[in-house]
C-alpha cells in the first residue's frame, strides 16, 4: 500500500496524504504523538477514541460482534476515513492489560490502515504493562505512518514531511 498511495497523491499533485485516526486500546496516545508533531495540522484530519464497542459500530461502522480482531481494525480505519474526509486512516484494537479480553489474550493488539489502494492490517504480540503495550503499538503505528511518505520531500512542503517522520 505504502508507495502506491504516494504515487497515487502525487500523480494528484499532493504532496502527502490526509491522515485520520481512531483508537481504541491506545486510548488516544497515537493522536496526542501526532499532534505533537510540528506542521500535523497541515496532514491530520482528527480521529476518534472509540473505546467502548458501541462507539465502534455506531459512529465507524464496525459490523457488531467481537472487536478485538483484524475485521475491526481494517473497519475502524476505513471507517475513520469516511467520517473526516481522509486519505488514510489509522486504528488500533486490542487488549493492554492488564486481563485478557474477548478470550485474546494482553499485548494483541491489531494495527489497521485504510487508503485508495486498500486495506492492511498487522496483528502485535506485545509485552510488557498496559502503558508499554501502549506505547509499543503508538510506535509500530507511527514507523508505518512514516513509511508512507517519500524520503525526499518536495522543496515545498519539507518542514512538514520531516516533521511526520521525526514523531
Amino acid at each position: 500500500m505504502s508507495s502506491g498511495l504516494i504515487s497515487t497523491l502525487r500523480d494528484r499533485g499532493s504532496s502527502y496524504p490526509t491522515l485520520a485516526a481512531a483508537e481504541s486500546c491506545t486510548g488516544g496516545l497515537l493522536m496526542a504523538r501526532i499532534v505533537g508533531t510540528p506542521l500535523s495540522g497541515e496532514w491530520f484530519k482528527g480521529g476518534v477514541v472509540a473505546y467502548q464497542p458501541a462507539v465502534k459500530f455506531e459512529l465507524l461502522g464496525v459490523d457488531p460482534g467481537p472487536v478485538i480482531t483484524s475485521r475491526a481494525a481494517e473497519q475502524m480505519a476505513t471507517g475513520v476515513c469516511r467520517l473526516l474526509s481522509a486519505e488514510v486512516g489509522v486504528s488500533t484494537t486490542g487488549v493492554a492489560g492488564p486481563e485478557s479480553e474477548e478470550g485474546v489474550a494482553v499485548g494483541t493488539v491489531f494495527v489497521g490502515f485504510a487508503g485508495p489502494e486498500g486495506v492492511e492490517c498487522f496483528e502485535l504480540r506485545l509485552q510488557g504493562d498496559p502503558s508499554e503495550i501502549m506505547t509499543q503499538a503508538v510506535d509500530f503505528a507511527i514507523a508505518r505512518i512514516g513509511s508512507m511518505i517519500p524520503s525526499a520531500p518536495p522543496k515545498d512542503e519539507g518542514p512538514a514531511k520531516r516533521a511526520l517522520l521525526e514523531c
